[in-house]
């Protein structure tokens, strides 16, 4: 792994060289299913069983599931390794909600995230075996893999459910949503959770780590971190 450097003051995320991905549109297989009421739905739950590849979303009637691709879960599992090592760097408290099972009966609505946290909210939930998002705070941070798209609209759930943040990645971009005083989400340069976090940095680490040694990039991303932080660019 290459060292940090410095161009003009500003830091730079170390570079390593990246062969083509194959498969960059990989296919995810999806089903969807109108019509289907909030028991089948649990019900069909309870059969499926523990099924980590596959993805099942129900909102207000409808239901889809979805095959994740290997790309995908790379994704996922990288910058899931950046949230984590921010939340330690940072010392700050985190509960990781992985990709578990969440409903709301309420609002006639479940999901698997790909990934999700307890940060601020983590005192609330520290002690509980199982989060119950009816009574339970949301995450205080989610995200979505979209290297490919859906039916349903899974960003509305977030924002029904009152998710103060998510993160999208769609193997290019990694885009921030911020929910607003009126519940509506809002796309923004800053992570509320880590001010100050430049964002295509993020997006140049996962790239690298996708192309080259994961834990080797995740130890360049700490010592990163930890340059940042010395500099005073971030306000934990």
């Amino acid at each position: 792994m290459s060292t940090i450097q410095e161009d003009s003051g500003n830091l730079v995320v170390p570079s390593v060289p990246l062969p083509a991905i194959v498969n960059a549109a990989p296919i995810e297989p999806r089903f969807f299913f109108p019509d289907i009421s909030w028991s089948f739905y649990l019900n069909f739950l309870q059969e499926l069983g523990h099924r980590p590849s596959l993805r099942v979303t129900y909102d207000r009637g409808s239901m889809e599931l979805m095959t994740v691709s290997q790309l995908h879960e790379r994704y996922r599992k990288i910058l899931g390794r950046t949230i984590n090592s921010l939340t330690e760097e940072l010392e700050l408290p985190c509960r990781g909600g992985g990709s578990a099972t969440f409903t709301r009966a309420d609002l006639a609505r479940g999901f698997e995230p790909d990934e999700c946290y307890w940060i601020a909210s983590e005192p609330r939930v520290r002690h509980r075996r199982e989060v119950d998002l009816e009574t339970d705070p949301p995450f205080d941070l989610a995200m979505e893999i979209e290297v490919s798209r859906g039916v349903l609209d899974r960003i509305a759930i977030y924002q029904a459910l009152r998710v103060p943040e998510l993160w999208t990645f769609d193997g290019d971009t990694l885009r921030v949503r911020r929910l607003r005083a009126d519940g509506a989400y809002e796309l923004g340069n800053e992570s509320g959770i880590f001010p100050g976090l430049p964002l295509d940095a993020i997006a140049d680490f996962v790239h690298q780590g996708v192309s080259g040694d994961e834990s080797g990039v995740i130890r360049g991303f700490r010592a990163w971190i930890r340059q940042w932080l010395a500099r005073g660019d971030a306000t934990p």
